[in-house]
């Protein structure tokens, strides 16, 4: 998914919960909608085995912003950000807020470019970030870790792809694709997973 477009050099630009879609079987999960994705970097620059800087991607003020409204990092906003952003960050940022969907936690704000919405302004203020998260609302408080890191209103603090799937919470979650990594089993079945069960794959 993400992770794949990423290390082609994609970036989807508009992450929400309508976009990922599972096969017929439930086992592969595809992102679509890829009309706002874009390339930030030639696959040929990066070299064999090294870590990729991203190709600036230019905001300007006569630039459309791109995605859907909730879902927008901060630092699309060219009134506030500087002229160029990491558009990786930028994708975190939607699937976090596309993980809240998908647990049924709503909205925590309108739109985090808009420096009036009082929600996100509740959220970075000082002295502690993530005000109005609740633990009580996520299936494990490491998740709500999770979330809050994918969340970080400065993109280079923010998890990478690579962070989140290698995040212990993520990996515990339950196996449902035929492609099992080496050495790991997946031990639950569908005719008895409930839907608050958390059910992991042992390694």
């Amino acid at each position: 998914g993400l992770s794949y477009l990423h290390s082609q050099g994609i970036a989807h630009g508009d992450l929400k919960p309508a976009n990922p879609l599972l096969s017929g079987e439930g086992s592969r999960l595809k992102l679509a909608d890829l009309g706002f994705a874009f390339r930030f970097r030639s696959r040929f620059q990066q070299p064999s085995g090294a870590e990729c800087t991203p190709l600036p991607i230019t905001v300007s003020a006569t630039s459309p912003v791109t995605g859907t409204e909730p879902y927008i990092a901060p630092e699309i906003n060219v009134a506030a950000a500087a002229p160029t952003y990491d558009p990786r960050a930028a994708d975190i940022w939607a699937c976090a807020l596309t993980a809240r969907q998908i647990l049924g936690l709503g909205y925590p704000w309108r739109h985090a470019i808009d420096p009036g919405d009082e929600h996100y302004a509740r959220f970075v203020g000082w002295p502690l970030c993530g005000r109005g998260f609740k633990a009580k609302e996520y299936p494990d408080y490491a998740a709500l870790v999770l979330v809050l890191g994918m969340l970080h209103p400065v993109p280079k603090r923010r998890l990478t792809v690579e962070n989140i799937l290698k995040d212990p919470w993520v990996r515990g979650i339950a196996c449902c694709s035929p492609v099992v990594p080496e050495g790991s089993r997946a031990v639950h079945d569908h005719a008895r997973l409930k839907v608050d069960s958390r059910v992991k794959c042992t390694r």
